[in-house]
């Protein structure tokens, strides 16, 4: 078989065109610029200035961002049918043959993206929360079952202690639907639920305490169903005694989401390549990162590999937008009102990708090989057809950058009672390090029930990088 130069040109070209060196932040940074600095009108149009955004390999990131921005601007309905075709996506999508090979040869960032563990939790938060402003419950109570199912599924799908596998801030906002809802014993299961990951997970990978109000939520439960032992196990083991109230109120649920999740970026480290047994070793001493291969001593003669010393990989890394907001008071019926953490999204998202980081180095090493021996194969049926694919390969070596980066850094909540249906007028002082503004929402109460209002705060102050 031979090849001319002309051809080893196009190759390169191909395999240029199929990939960038710029992460997916910087690819989107009209979008990001707008949602940072509040302008979600501007974050849609970025969206939908490209052509394809139905149909391309980023569809998913584009409902769940349209979803978000819609949202943001008051566009309930059409922030719920963008959130829908993000949940139809991921239920729907089986990945192909296409995004396999893909994935092996090129690099992951040209297959469809199926979403995080996390992003895809997260849509069902954001839909039950467009359903309450909808005034629609039945609806927030058919996502929290989906969610639910979910949640479970994540459940099962991990064995080990050590991996993000089940969200309290979750089990805690179906708690709060369900207890609006006057699904007493199920309010009690997800409380119950939420409770124990906040001990056993949240305070070992995240440093979040169980929030004092699912405490109460989780005694007025059980005071509720009449479970007179849970209760009083409960309030020996939280230290609390508690007070039942003395008449139902209205309740107002205030979240806040505040910041951006951490972007997701690369950086290229190099490996020292040896052979030792049946196994390549790939060692990094300044990171003191060892990975072994199987590999056979013939392949490793046959494909060249015994002339190549060093290898360059890229690594995924996650730099942290850091939010601008650091406190929010609530004021309401003269009254002082403070929020307690419920999610960290933003650790959760760096610790997802360090869990993952020995696969996906795996599979980066694997690459690697194939490529090299494609090298080493091409260049002795042709010296220029072998350069070509040994530069189109180091160019084509990326970690996948993409993520939902509309999503909140961190959500924090507070329950508050409503003294007087006629006051539903909450005013927030939101405080940054050098200046304090206060914004206005307007709550409609629901008699001897409770609402449910969002306060979002995107702007961020700078990048840190996370080693």
């Amino acid at each position: 078989m031979k090849f001319n130069y002309n051809i080893s040109i196009l190759i390169l070209s191909i395999c240029l065109m199929l990939t960038s060196c710029v992460n997916y932040y910087y690819q989107t940074a009209k979008f990001n610029l707008a949602v940072q600095t509040g302008n979600f009108n501007s974050a849609e149009a970025a969206i939908k200035s490209k052509g394809r955004w139905k149909k391309n390999h980023n569809r998913l990131l584009n409902f769940m961002n349209l979803g978000r921005v819609a949202a943001l601007q008051g566009n309930v309905a059409e922030s719920n049918e963008m959130f829908e075709k993000a949940y139809l996506q991921i239920e729907d999508y089986n990945k192909s043959f296409k995004d396999y090979t893909l994935q092996l040869l090129i690099n992951s960032t040209k297959t469809v993206y199926l979403g995080e563990e996390h992003e895809k939790l997260y849509v069902h938060y954001f839909k039950i929360l467009n359903f309450f402003k909808l005034g629609n419950v039945e609806n927030a109570l058919v996502e929290v079952r989906r969610l639910n199912i979910k949640l479970n599924k994540l459940d099962d799908k991990y064995s080990s202690d050590k991996k993000f596998q089940r969200d309290a801030f979750l089990f805690n906002v179906m708690g709060i639907v369900y207890q609006a809802a006057g699904e007493w014993n199920n309010a009690y299961i997800a409380y119950k639920k939420a409770y124990d990951i906040y001990r056993l997970d949240y305070a070992v990978f995240f440093s979040i305490p169980v929030p004092e109000q699912l405490k109460q939520d989780l005694l007025r439960a059980s005071n509720v169903l009449g479970f007179t032992t849970e209760q009083a196990f409960l309030e020996k083991e939280m230290g609390i005694k508690y007070v039942a109230p003395k008449e139902s109120k209205s309740e107002v649920v205030v979240f806040w989401e505040n910041g951006l999740v951490p972007i997701k970026d690369e950086v290229v480290i190099f490996f020292n390549l040896s052979m030792q047994g049946n196994n390549l070793l790939f060692v990094n001493s300044m990171y003191n990162l060892n990975f072994s291969v199987p590999y056979t001593a013939s392949q490793f003669q046959s494909n060249g590999l015994a002339n190549v010393n060093l290898v360059s990989m890229a690594i995924p890394r996650s730099i942290i937008r850091k939010a601008e907001v650091k406190s929010v008071d609530i004021m309401y019926a003269d009254k002082k009102y403070g929020f307690e953490m419920g999610d960290d999204l933003g650790a959760i998202a760096i610790k997802l990708l360090r869990d993952r980081a020995a696969k996906v180095m795996g599979q980066a090493l694997l690459r690697i090989a194939i490529k090299q021996g494609l090298a080493y194969v091409a260049r002795t049926q042709n010296q220029y057809l072998g350069a070509a694919v040994s530069v189109a390969g180091a160019l084509t070596e990326h970690v996948d950058t993409r993520s939902w980066q509309s999503l909140p850094q961190t959500i924090s909540y507070r329950r508050i009672p409503v003294q007087n249906p006629s006051d539903s007028t909450l005013k927030f002082n939101i405080n940054s390090e050098t200046v304090t503004r206060e914004q206005i929402i307007n709550f409609k109460p629901v008699v001897n029930n409770t609402s449910i209002i969002q306060l979002t705060t995107t702007s961020v102050s700078g990048l840190e990088f996370v080693q």
